[in-house]
C-alpha cells in the first residue's frame, strides 16, 4: 500500500508540471512575438542587423541532480560577443559564442524553468532574446543493504545502507511482520541499526524503507535473516582427581547461560556414570561407589533447548586400587663374583594377590616373576657385569590392589684370572729374527689388551685379546737374556692380571771376507786392503795383520770398508790375517788374504846367467852405441826378473792350495 501511494504522489506531481509546463510555453510565445518586434524597431533606428534567434532546452524535464543543456540558434555565424540563459532572476548559464549552448547547474531546485536567452549584440548585429522551458522533477534515491544472513539467539544483527545520493536527507525504518525491528533517523548522520537481542530463533522477513526527501522520492527493499540457536560452552570438573575404589566421585558443571534449560549427561565411553535431569535445578551429580579401578574419561553432554545449542566438555578421574604397604624385596647374597647368579624374592603381598613382579636395575630387566601365586622368587642371568645394582621390585597390581614397588640391592664385582699364563713361543732366538710371545688362560667373554714389558721396554702388545693370542717382538733386540712381565689390562668384567717368563737373544754368527787392490807392488807403494760379507747392522772394527805386524786397522766398519799398507813394506810375500772384532749382537770372525811386495830393481844388471838371472852389464867404453846397448840390456832384465817372480808366485800358490 505504501508503494502505490508513492506512485500516485508521484503522477499528481506530474501532471501538475506538465499543465504548468504548458501556460509557460503560451506566455514565452507571445512575450517572443514582442520581443521580435521591438528588436526590429530598434535596428532600424541605430543602423545595426537584426537577427532571428530562438532558445530550447535539451531534455524538458531533468530529475535533481542532473544538469540540462540549454541552447540558441539563428545567430549569424559572424556574430561575436555571448548569450546569457536565466531563468526568473536566477542566472543558469552563459554560453561565449562561437558557442551556442551551456549546462544548466545539477543542483536546480525542484520546479518549472522559463528560460530567457539574451544575445548581448554586437557592433554589426543587434541584440537579441529568446524563450524556451524546462522542469526538475524529484530523483530517485538508489541504496544498498547489508546484514548477517544469520545470528545466534542473544544477539543484534546490524543492517547498513549505503550508496544514497550525496544530497540526500532523510530516515530509514526496519520493520517485520508490523514490528520495527530498528531506524535510522537521519541517513546524513547514522548508515545502521541494530535489531533487539531478544528475537526468538526462527527467520525474519523484513523491509528497509527510506523516507525520501525534497529532493528524492521514497522507496523501500526487502531482505531477510535468521536467528539460530546460540552456541553454549559448557564447563565440566570433578570434585576429586582420585577416588580410592569404593567412594563415589562428584562430577560438575558451569558456563551454562542463566536462562538455558535441558539436562546434562555424563559418560565414560558407553557407560552413564550419572545424569543432571533440570540444570536450572543442579549443576552436579555423583558416580556409584562400584566403579571399578581405572581411570575414566568422562564427557558432559548438555542437550540444548529451544534457544541454546548442544555442548560437550570433558574431565577425567581415577579410581584407585588398593594399596600395598608392607610389599618388601631382598636379594640373596650382598655381593657375588661375575659369573654367579643372585636369587631375588618379595613378600608381603596380600594373599589373594595376583599378578606378577618385575625386578629392574637401570631400566634393565633382571629377571620376573610371572605369577605371585605360584612363585615368590627368581634368579638373575649368571652374565650380569660387574658393579652395583640398586634393584627395583616391581608388582604389577590386579584388578583390586594396586601396583606396589620396593628396593634392594648387591654386587657384581670383577672376576679374578687365576688361569692367566704367558710364554714365549722358543726359549732363544737369534739376533734379528724377533720372538713370539703368547698369553692363555683368559674367559672368551674377556676383552681388553695383553703388554708384553722387559723392565721399561714394550716388547710387543696385542691391542684386543678377542683378535689374536700372540705378538712377535721387533727384530733389532739386542742380544742378551729377557725377562719378560705379560699385563692383561682387566675390562668391565674381569680383573687384571699378570704373568712373567724369559727369553735369550743370541749373537749371530758373521763370516768376513778380505781382498787386496793389487796382488804384486812395488817396494814403497801401499797396498789396499778391503773387507766383505760382514753384516748390515754390525758395527766395531777390522785389523789386517801379517803375523805380528799390524798391517792397517778399520776402526769402524759403518764408517769404512778398506785401509791402506804401509809403504815402506820390505820385499816379500805377506800372509794376511783378517779379524773382526765383533758387536754386541754380531759374534767375531776372520779371513785370509795375501800380496807380495817387489824388490827394488838395480841399476847396472849383471849379464844374464845360465839359469836366466841378470848378470852385471858389460862397460861401454868409448863406443858410441853404448847407450843403445844399456837399454836394451835393462829391456832384457827386468823381463827376466817378471817370469821369474811370476814362476816363485805360482810355485808358493799351488803349494798353498795343495795344503
Amino acid at each position: 500500500m505504501g508503494s502505490t501511494a508513492s506512485r500516485d504522489a508521484r503522477s499528481g506531481d506530474l501532471l501538475r508540471l506538465a499543465a504548468t509546463s504548458v501556460a509557460v510555453l503560451a506566455l514565452l510565445a507571445s512575450s517572443f512575438t514582442g520581443l521580435m518586434g521591438a528588436s526590429a524597431a530598434r535596428a532600424a533606428a541605430d543602423g545595426t542587423t537584426p537577427v532571428a534567434m530562438t532558445a530550447s532546452a535539451a531534455s524538458p524535464q531533468v530529475s535533481y541532480g542532473t544538469a540540462n543543456t540549454v541552447r540558441v540558434t539563428g545567430l549569424p555565424a559572424a556574430a561575436t560577443g555571448a548569450v546569457d540563459f536565466v531563468s526568473g532572476s536566477t542566472p543558469l548559464c552563459r554560453a561565449v559564442l562561437p558557442a551556442s549552448a551551456c549546462a544548466t547547474p545539477a543542483t536546480l531546485p525542484i520546479g518549472s524553468y522559463p528560460v530567457t536567452a539574451t544575445y548581448s549584440g554586437d557592433d554589426v548585429y543587434e541584440s537579441a532574446t529568446a524563450v524556451t522551458a524546462f522542469s526538475v522533477s524529484r530523483a530517485s534515491a538508489p541504496f544498498s543493504a547489508g546484514h548477517a544472513s544469520s545470528v545466534p539467539y542473544g544477539t543484534a544483527n546490524t543492517i547498513s545502507v549505503f550508496g544514497f545520493p550525496s544530497a540526500a536527507t532523510g530516515s530509514v525504518a526496519i520493520a517485520t511482520s508490523g514490528r520495527t525491528l530498528c531506524t535510522i533517523p537521519d541517513i546524513t548522520t547514522g548508515s545502521f541499526c541494530q535489531t533487539p537481542t531478544d528475537l526468538a530463533v526462527g527467520t525474519y522477513p523484513f523491509t528497509i524503507s527510506y523516507s525520501g526527501d525534497q529532493n528524492h522520492n521514497s522507496r523501500t527493499v526487502g531482505s531477510s535473516f535468521r536467528v539460530v540457536p546460540a552456541s553454549t560452552r559448557l564447563d565440566a570438573r570433578v570434585r576429586a582427581a582420585t577416588v580410592p575404589f569404593g567412594t563415589p566421585n562428584m562430577l560438575e558443571i558451569s558456563g551454562l547461560p542463566s536462562s538455558a534449560t535441558g539436562s546434562v549427561v555424563f559418560t565414560a565411553g558407553v557407560a552413564t556414570l550419572c545424569r543432571i535431569d533440570d540444570v536450572t535445578a543442579a549443576s552436579s551429580c555423583s558416580t556409584a561407589a562400584s566403579l571399578g579401578a581405572g581411570t575414566y574419561a568422562v564427557t558432559a553432554t548438555y542437550g540444548g533447548d529451544a534457544s541454546y545449542g548442544s555442548s560437550t566438555a570433558s574431565t577425567g578421574f581415577e579410581v584407585t586400587r588398593a594399596t600395598v604397604p608392607d610389599f618388601d624385596a631382598e636379594a640373596s647374597a650382598a655381593s657375588v663374583e661375575f659369573g654367579s647368579s643372585v636369587v631375588l624374592g618379595v613378600d608381603g603381598l596380600p594373599s589373594a594377590a595376583t599378578g606378577s613382579v618385575v625386578f629392574t636395575a637401570d631400566g634393565a630387566t633382571l629377571c620376573r616373576i610371572a605369577d605371585v601365586t605360584a612363585s615368590a622368587t627368581c634368579s638373575t642371568p649368571a652374565d650380569l657385569g660387574a658393579g652395583t645394582y640398586t634393584v627395583t621390585a616391581a608388582y604389577s597390581g590386579d584388578a583390586n590392589h594396586r601396583a606396589a614397588t620396593a628396593a634392594t640391592g648387591f654386587e657384581v664385582t670383577r672376576a679374578e684370572l687365576a688361569d692367566f699364563d704367558a710364554a714365549p713361543a722358543a726359549p732363544a732366538a737369534a739376533y734379528g729374527s724377533g720372538i713370539v710371545l703368547r698369553y692363555s688362560g683368559l674367559p672368551s667373554a674377556a676383552t681388553g689388551s695383553v703388554v708384553f714389558t722387559s723392565g721399561s721396554t714394550v716388547l710387543c702388545t696385542i691391542a684386543d685379546v678377542r683378535d689374536a693370542d700372540e705378538c712377535r717382538t721387533a727384530a733389532s733386540l739386542d742380544a742378551g737374556r729377557y725377562l719378560v712381565l705379560a699385563t692383561y689390562s682387566g675390562d668391565a668384567d674381569h680383573a687384571a692380571a699378570t704373568s712373567t717368563s724369559a727369553f735369550d737373544v743370541e749373537q749371530v754368527a758373521t763370516a768376513i771376507e778380505a781382498s787386496a787392490r793389487a796382488r804384486v807392488v812395488a817396494a814403497g807403494e801401499p797396498n789396499t786392503l778391503t773387507l766383505a760379507g760382514l753384516p748390515g747392522a754390525a758395527t766395531g772394527s777390522v785389523s789386517f795383520s801379517s803375523g805380528a805386524l799390524v798391517l792397517c786397522t778399520v776402526d769402524d766398519i759403518s764408517a769404512a770398508d778398506r785401509c791402506d799398507t804401509p809403504a815402506d813394506l820390505g820385499a816379500g810375500e805377506y800372509e794376511v790375517t783378517v779379524r773382526y772384532s765383533g758387536d754386541r749382537n754380531h759374534l767375531a770372525s776372520t779371513a785370509r788374504t795375501a800380496f807380495a811386495v817387489e824388490a827394488a830393481t838395480p841399476l847396472t844388471p849383471a849379464p844374464a846367467s845360465e839359469d836366466g838371472d841378470p848378470g852385471e852389464l858389460p862397460a861401454t867404453g868409448d863406443d858410441p852405441t853404448a847407450p843403445l846397448v844399456w837399454a836394451l840390456a835393462l829391456l832384457l832384465a827386468g823381463a827376466a826378473l817378471g817370469a821369474r817372480s811370476s814362476r816363485r808366485v805360482r810355485r808358493r800358490d799351488v803349494a798353498r792350495s795343495g795344503t
